[in-house]
């Protein structure tokens, strides 16, 4: 009845090579803007997914897109002067159809 401006969602197509990953990282990983960092850096790749602080004081991390590129956002935060991550651990998921990489809380 009323037209309302919904933003358009725009889902990313699934590339035959993408992957999809489930990260947890322990260590220094909070309050430090692991959040932040993987968020930009994953969205210079046009990667998508998630990353979430736990609280056990870990950080999750959904990311998908090229192996290659989920390869440079992990070197990122392992080479940030903040950012301390003592060992993580990897899943791999099925891809998924979503829209971009947001931090959740």
């Amino acid at each position: 009845m009323f037209p309302f401006n919904k933003k358009k969602q725009v889902l990313k197509p699934l590339n035959p090579n993408d992957k999809r990953y489930r990260y947890h990282f322990y260590g220094q990983v909070q309050g430090v803007g692991f959040r932040f960092v993987a968020s930009q850096t994953a969205m210079q790749y046009q990667l998508t997914g998630w990353v979430r602080n736990e609280s056990d004081g870990s950080v999750t991390m959904e990311i998908q897109g090229n192996p290659m590129d989920i390869k440079q956002v992990i070197s990122r935060l392992h080479n940030d002067n903040y950012i301390e991550i003592d060992h993580y651990t990897r899943e791999e998921l099925n891809p998924i159809l979503e829209d971009g990489f947001v931090p959740r809380y």
